[in-house]
This record gives structure tokens, C-alpha cells and sequence, in this order.
């Protein structure tokens, strides 16, 4: 089969929606870290994810802010997910909006800053007082957001919820991971990136290589 470079990160995508939902549907393995090379799409994989598992909530925590804006734009780039609401905690309103589309029965992504803050905690409070079952995703888990004034406050909201933890990165998953309770780690390698794209080469009917 001759695959283009998105074609084999839709595989890859794939594979790792199937790995977790596999996952967060056995008993106890709802803490885990993806480690996932960087432009494999961990974005898009973690929407897959939450699509499968039916997740009204997601909440994207992160210690760069940037990261949100990117989310939001590999998000929507995609006719699948075009139907969740982003919305940014801490912007006018945010409370009411995220109440309002959840009634409305529409899957709902939640920008949680995890920098230091006079309002972070409520914020937490807010977004964990919920009632719904929450995905809340890590991203860029290796960089300030494994910091215990970081990672604390999100541990104890998470502790005694079934809520699912999906720590995202693509470079120090030691790091990441250090001071959590890890169930389990879904992995995607740079080799076995190359490994996919190798194996999709065919010789077109001149005789090149796709």
C-alpha cells in the first residue's frame, strides 16, 4: 500500500486512539503518558482518544500557553471535531459558556493555564466540581508542568475521581511522568515512524519510488 506522510500519521493516530481507548477501558488504567515524537500529531491523537471514550469534558492543561492556540488550530483543521466548543478559562463569561454548552449536550474543551495565579484555584475548583467525567490532558508534560507548584493543585483535584489523566509529550517522558502515578504509557517512536513510512514505498509503473 503506498501511503502518503498523512496517511501514515492517520495510522499512527489511529493506532494510538485504539491503544487509548483499550486502555481506559480496563479497571485502574486511567493515569497514563503518551509519549509520542514530536509532529506525529499528539493533538489530534488525544481528540481521537475522546472521541472514542465518548468525553463531553476535556480539559487541556498546560504550562505554555501557546500550546492552546495550537490545539485549537489542529482541532478544527478536522471535520470530526468541529463540533467541540473551546473555550479558554478565565475569559469573559467562561462559566456560564461552559455550563450552557454542556446542557446543550456538546463536547466541550477547556483551556486550563497551569501558571501561577491568584484565580488558578478557582478555576480548578470551577472546571473539577463538574459533573461529568473529565479527559484532562497535559500537554507539553516535560516543561514547568511536572513543577510541584504546577503539578500539585491539579493532583488534588484529579485524586479520588474517576476522571482520566493523559500526560502528553514528545521528549522527557521521565520527566513527565516522575511524580505521578502512571498506569500505563502508550508510546509512538521516531523509529517506528520511519518504519511506517518505509513500508509504504512502492515503485510506481516507471519504476520509482512513491
Amino acid at each position: 500500500v503506498n501511503l502518503s506522510t498523512t496517511q501514515v500519521k492517520f495510522v499512527l493516530w489511529s493506532k494510538l486512539a485504539i491503544m487509548g481507548k483499550g486502555s481506559f477501558t480496563k479497571k485502574g488504567l486511567d493515569r497514563l503518558l503518551a509519549l509520542v515524537g514530536a509532529r506525529v500529531g499528539k493533538t489530534i491523537s488525544s481528540m481521537a482518544i475522546s472521541t472514542e471514550c465518548n468525553f463531553k469534558l476535556n480539559v487541556i492543561t498546560s504550562y505554555v500557553k501557546t500550546s492552546f492556540t495550537s490545539f485549537i488550530n489542529d482541532t478544527n483543521a478536522f471535520e470530526q471535531f468541529k463540533d467541540i466548543v473551546h473555550i479558554t478559562a478565565g475569559e469573559k463569561d467562561w462559566e456560564s459558556k461552559v455550563k450552557t454548552a454542556l446542557e446543550e449536550d456538546k463536547r466541550v474543551n477547556v483551556y486550563l493555564s497551569l501558571c501561577p495565579g491568584k484565580e488558578r484555584q478557582g478555576k480548578i475548583d470551577f472546571i473539577f466540581g463538574l459533573p461529568y467525567r473529565r479527559f484532562v490532558i497535559v500537554d507539553e508534560a516535560d516543561f514547568g508542568a511536572h513543577r510541584k507548584n504546577q503539578r500539585v493543585p491539579l493532583q488534588n483535584a484529579i485524586e479520588g475521581t474517576n476522571d482520566v489523566l493523559f500526560l502528553m509529550t514528545g521528549t522527557d517522558g521521565d520527566k513527565a511522568a516522575s511524580n505521578w502515578k502512571i498506569d500505563g504509557t502508550i508510546c509512538i517512536t521516531y523509529e517506528e515512524c520511519l518504519v511506517n513510512k518505509k513500508e509504504s514505498f512502492v515503485l510506481d509503473n516507471n519504476g520509482f519510488r512513491n
